[in-house]
């Protein structure tokens, strides 16, 4: 069972921060390795912003035009958000979702990190084909009598265009055996 989330950004900027003991427990811990800088820049960043939706939206934007996408990166030694942040200039979308979800949860805002598939490929009618390069993750916020509430830090432009460039290198569309009809 599942239900459409039917919420505006004003109803979501109106929502209550009164959030259940359960959510709270779970969705804004952090490590305790997680340095106090990223909870200070996060703080900077959301300045002035006086709602969680406006602070979930005000990070996700500091991180899609501040970090580039790619592919091709290492991952680094320690706290991935701390580097991301402070070391690295671009990522992929678990670099992008993990640092929004630590910024969040640095505030008392209730995040998790969710992993999934985008669209994919139309191939007919009712028909796509989902590959592994169509992976992806991001975030979801909680606000009370709304439920969880997607956000999507990864710069869209450029990972569609990686998504491009990996179906020309493998040989263009079709019906390959890396692929799961749905």
């Amino acid at each position: 069972e599942s239900q459409v989330l039917n919420a505006s950004p004003e109803g979501l900027r109106a929502a209550d921060t009164d959030y259940p003991d359960r959510i709270v427990d779970r969705y804004t811990q952090l490590p305790g390795s997680t340095p106090d800088r990223v909870g200070n820049l996060t703080s900077q960043v959301t300045g002035g912003v006086d709602d969680p939706y406006d602070a979930a939206e005000t990070i996700r934007r500091y991180l899609g035009e501040g970090k580039n996408y790619s592919l091709k990166v290492d991952r680094p030694e320690g706290n991935v958000a701390d580097a991301f942040l402070f070391e690295m200039r671009a990522g992929y979308c678990t670099y992008f979702a993990t640092t929004m979800v630590t910024m969040l949860r640095s505030q008392g805002i209730p995040a998790r990190f969710v992993t999934g598939y985008m669209p994919g490929e139309g191939v007919g009618d009712g028909e796509r084909i989902v590959r592994g390069q169509d992976a992806h993750a991001w975030v979801q916020v909680y606000f009370p009598d709304h439920g969880w509430v997607d956000f999507d830090p990864t710069p869209a432009p450029e990972r569609e265009a990686a998504r491009e460039r990996n179906l020309e290198g493998a040989g263009g569309s079709g019906t390959s055996g890396d692929g799961l009809g749905v």
